[in-house]
């Protein structure tokens, strides 16, 4: 998080494929973990300006991780991927007012939900 305020001050654009986001949806099992973990964050986590988040469905997701050479992580079966897929859908649909949308998002109104097409 240094790294990208260091960067941010000098006039860098950032774009990160992981943030907080993902820490919450991966790692907290309970929306109370979730809170915990943004209490945790509050003082060093940096709002982004615009979040993208591509909704696809988890037995498209591990399909395409199946062609990968490499490893298979513990995150990659349908299972996990739709309880996480979840924990997205929660968190993007709290209301704007709540603490967790405004700790995540600010007062931006860039958020981009894009949904896998059949």
């Amino acid at each position: 998080c240094l790294d990208i305020q260091k960067w941010l001050y000098d006039g860098v654009t950032v774009v990160a494929d992981r943030y907080i986001l993902s820490t919450l949806c991966y790692n907290c099992l309970t929306i109370d973990e979730m809170y915990s973990v943004v209490e945790m964050h509050q003082y060093f986590y940096i709002v982004p300006d615009a979040i993208f988040y591509l909704d696809i469905d988890p037995k498209i997701a591990v399909e395409r991780m199946s062609c990968r050479i490499g490893n298979v992580e513990i995150f990659e079966s349908v299972e996990i991927l739709s309880e996480i897929r979840e924990r997205y859908r929660f968190i993007l649909n709290q209301p704007k007012e709540s603490r967790l949308f405004r700790f995540l998002f600010g007062e931006s109104d860039r958020i981009h939900i894009v949904y896998q097409g059949k």
